[in-house]
């Protein structure tokens, strides 16, 4: 509907328009300015098999050190998830 300009409002997280947009080849001008409602932020979450102490000890520690040593910024610069 947005290639077809009859798609007057979207609402979802930035990264998943952005990703979604990027994918069918449509630029994030044709957006518009986002209007922030809200400020979501993303939960994991796993299934009971592998939600054990020593593995979510494990995920926590990976996702600190990717946020900390700047990796996370630049696999959001490399995929163009900012707005």
């Amino acid at each position: 509907m947005l290639m077809s300009n009859k798609l007057d409002a979207v609402i979802g997280s930035t990264i998943g328009l952005s990703s979604n947009a990027k994918k069918m080849n449509i630029s994030k001008t044709q957006l518009g300015t986002p209007l922030v409602f809200e400020k979501i932020y993303f939960t994991l979450f796993l299934s009971k098999k592998c939600a054990d102490p020593q593995t979510i000890f494990a995920l926590k520690k990976a996702i600190k050190n990717l946020i900390s040593g700047g990796e996370f910024s630049k696999i959001v610069k490399k995929y163009d998830l900012n707005h």
